[in-house]
């Protein structure tokens, strides 16, 4: 019958303290669990990135559109200076800048529409568009994207007719309304290039581990018993990484600490059993102290006190036989 520490997943934080049970317990875990470790020991690393993510208040408007400076030229800046956003309204004199491809205006009256899905939204006959209107920015690039923003219900936000004014006050109000999806597919992204990371790192690990079976220096036989050894090994690095993070951030420093930790901790695993299992290591212990306790008895030696003897001492328990030339 087995006990309660011998369930998946409480084995695994049962083993992954002691070097030993690292290696005796290969076997234990199937392939599914196994995938299971994976994605848990990726989601450690996240876990710091996504606490990140939510302090996040400001995104540049150049990751969403780029050419929107382009837009925002001298003459709009000069036009919205000075005036607010004031409990979602706008309140400032009506302008418009046409071109082959760009439009900046501020339309209080509702001039313009946007046409498009959510994220990909335009103004028909226009590859950039920026349209202050009285209770919402219309924002659209060329790259694809495009929003509509409506603005914060209270409070004041002031423009002062520089462009890095103009860019912050627009981020702020971008990510008003779209941090939730920012926030999402950035942390899809970011967790898939974890998992990318831990597979190159672990799965290199495992592999390399599996090869030392061609050696015969391992009892190693499966690459399920190498990613084994390998997740398992790689608990307390990645807790460790994890409870960094929470300290201090930096994406560097954790995959260091994780990937540094694994190598340490395989080579403790080896320094303990020698990836051999219990028994195998004792009767080789066994056969080695067998074998030197042989080699030290055939010392040789010259007996000159002894007549007509001269050669090696042959020890066989405590007699000594002495072989005459």
């Amino acid at each position: 019958m087995h006990s309660a520490g011998d369930r998946f997943p409480l084995n695994y934080f049962i083993y992954m303290w002691r070097p030993k049970k690292i290696f005796e317990k290969r076997n234990v875990f199937k392939w599914w669990q196994i995938l299971f470790l994976f994605v848990f020991l990726s989601g450690c690393l996240m876990i710091p990135v996504s606490l990140q993510l939510v302090k996040v208040k400001r995104v540049p408007i150049s990751l969403v559109a780029p050419h929107v400076s382009q837009v925002a030229d001298q003459n709009f800046l000069n036009q919205i200076a000075g005036y607010s956003i004031v409990n979602g309204r706008l309140a400032a004199p009506p302008y418009e800048r046409l071109s082959a491809r760009n439009i900046a205006a501020i339309d209080l009256n509702g001039k313009w529409h946007i046409e498009g899905n959510k994220y990909h939204q335009f103004v028909r006959g226009y590859q950039n568009a920026l349209i202050f209107q009285k209770d919402r920015l219309m924002l659209s690039d060329q790259n694809g994207f495009g929003f509509q923003i409506m603005y914060p219900g209270n409070g004041q936000i002031t423009f002062d007719g520089s462009k890095e004014n103009l860019l912050k006050e627009m981020s702020q109000l971008w990510v008003s309304q779209y941090k939730s999806d920012f926030l999402g597919v950035v942390s899809f992204l970011g967790f898939m290039g974890v998992m990318i990371f831990n597979l190159l790192m672990l799965g290199a690990a495992a592999v390399f581990l599996w090869l030392t079976k061609r050696t015969r220096i391992s009892d190693i036989h499966s690459l399920r018993e190498a990613a084994a050894v390998v997740l398992i090994s790689a608990g307390v690095p990645s807790i460790a990484a994890m409870m960094l993070g929470l300290v201090h951030f930096d994406i560097g420093t954790l995959t260091m600490v994780q990937s540094s930790g694994v190598v340490l901790m395989i080579a403790f695993v080896f320094r303990q059993t020698h990836f051999q299992d219990t028994r195998k290591l004792h009767e080789k212990n066994c056969l080695l102290s067998a074998v030197g306790d042989e080699m030290k008895c055939h010392i040789p030696v010259c007996l000159r006190s002894i007549p007509g003897c001269c050669g090696p001492i042959n020890c066989i328990g405590i007699r000594c036989a002495f072989r005459k030339v």
